[in-house]
């Protein structure tokens, strides 16, 4: 969902999903044009490093499923 309103919008997305992920999901998030970043064994552990990442390079961080807005 994040991936496709970046692309709707045009802006850029970086999703981070678990190392476990399954191959279509990946495929089918970079094909609306997100960069996907595999980490971690765990959503938790994604979301950790999104946030890592998030502070480096001054990025917002969008919830994939519990965002209040």
């Amino acid at each position: 969902g994040v991936a496709w309103a970046a692309k709707k919008f045009g802006i850029k997305a970086t999703i981070v999903m678990p190392v476990g992920s399954p191959l279509t999901k990946i495929r089918n998030t970079e094909s609306l044009g997100a960069e996907v970043i595999l980490h971690g064994n765990s959503i938790e552990e994604g979301f950790q490093f999104a946030q890592e990442i998030m502070k480096k390079k001054k990025m917002v961080f969008v919830h994939p499923f519990h965002d209040p807005l």
